[in-house]
């Protein structure tokens, strides 16, 4: 068959993701890796719990964040999705802080269940001391 009849999406397909990268905060360079699980509790809807640790600069910072998300059903390699989360962030010294968000964006189907994703986040923060922290309302291109 072709790779969009799939089953990477259907109930009772688990999700793990690894993450090695880098990135930004309070004007420093951090390393980060993290790991996520998810589990689809029907087709096409996924419950996951993300995390992530950031190492390398002054804070030390961990991100955990559970999620839904509804991949549209399409009979073709290319699947969209939408989605919804929140973030709590842990930084060491600091005030933790809460942030809601979402997520769109497409999945292409590469095996019978593995995927290459790439789509748009926005996150809004909760509880943001501006004494502290900038405000966060930028959209984020992910892959």
């Amino acid at each position: 068959g072709y790779a969009y009849e799939s089953d990477a999406f259907d109930k009772g397909t688990k999700r793990v993701t690894a993450l090695v990268g880098s990135g930004t905060a309070f004007d420093e360079s951090y390393f980060i890796i993290g790991a996520g699980f998810g589990y689809y509790i029907a087709d096409n809807l996924e419950l996951g719990i993300d995390a992530e640790s950031w190492s390398g600069g002054t804070y030390d910072i961990t991100r955990v964040s559970p999620s839904v998300r509804y991949v549209l059903p399409a009979r073709t390699e290319a699947k969209p999705y939408i989605g919804a989360f929140y973030q709590r962030t842990f930084i060491s010294e600091l005030p933790d802080r809460d942030a809601v968000g979402g997520r769109a964006g497409v999945f292409w189907l590469t095996g019978q269940r593995t995927y290459f994703g790439a789509g748009l986040v926005h996150t809004r923060t909760l509880n943001c001391d501006q004494s502290i922290y900038r405000p966060a309302r930028t959209p984020i291109p992910r892959s």
